[in-house]
């Protein structure tokens, strides 16, 4: 049996692991999910000057990008969006940032289209078009796009969900109730496909 375990090869048949997850994959391995994918651009398609730091949520490398809000909630907006115009997906707000100690939080999953009817062309040729839109309630939004190429989802293939990860998040609310600053290390997206 082969095992494909985070890129690694093991055994003989099919079967692709990712993040401890076990996928099903047909004979040429071609189902299942991409690996979690980190953007190319920060700042694409929207970027208020009160985000700071855009760039580093390009790597895992435990620098992060930061923005205070004068909201007091302590969740962040996610959108996606496939035509460069903004022509958003439907929101999805986080869990609350928790203000103690660093977490991971996924939104979406292997079923969760986010509203869209998406194609592998909208991911294969993401440059300009694909993007992440992260927004706190008072409206200061941030965007991060993905070169050509980053993807490689069979033209035949199923998009069947999609999930998008904010890595090392923190938030610290504000003396006096004045707003809270939201902080993560990285950003990454996870295609689901079947053929």
């Amino acid at each position: 049996m082969t095992v494909i375990k985070d890129g690694a090869i093991e055994g003989n048949a099919v079967k692709i692991i990712v993040d401890g997850m076990v996928y099903p994959a047909d004979s040429e391995g071609e189902e299942g999910p991409t690996a979690f994918i980190f953007p190319s651009v920060a700042g694409a398609f929207e970027n208020d000057p009160a985000w700071t730091n855009e760039n580093n949520a390009l790597a895992d490398d435990g620098n992060v990008c930061s923005v205070t809000s004068s909201s007091l909630s302590l969740q962040l907006g996610v959108y996606l969006t496939t035509d460069g115009n903004l022509t958003a997906s439907t929101l999805k707000n986080t869990d609350n940032f928790s203000t103690v100690t660093t977490q991971d939080m996924t939104l979406g999953g292997a079923d969760d289209l986010w509203g869209y009817a998406f194609s592998p062309d909208d991911f294969n040729s993401s440059e300009d078009t694909l993007g992440i839109i992260i927004t706190t309630d008072d409206e200061l939004s941030v965007g991060f796009g993905f070169d050509n190429g980053v993807f490689d989802i069979p033209t035949a293939a199923t998009i069947t969900g999609v999930e998008v990860k904010l890595g090392d998040t923190i938030g610290d609310t504000l003396p006096l109730g004045l707003g809270v600053e939201f902080r993560f290390d990285y950003i990454q997206i996870r295609v689901h496909y079947t053929i």
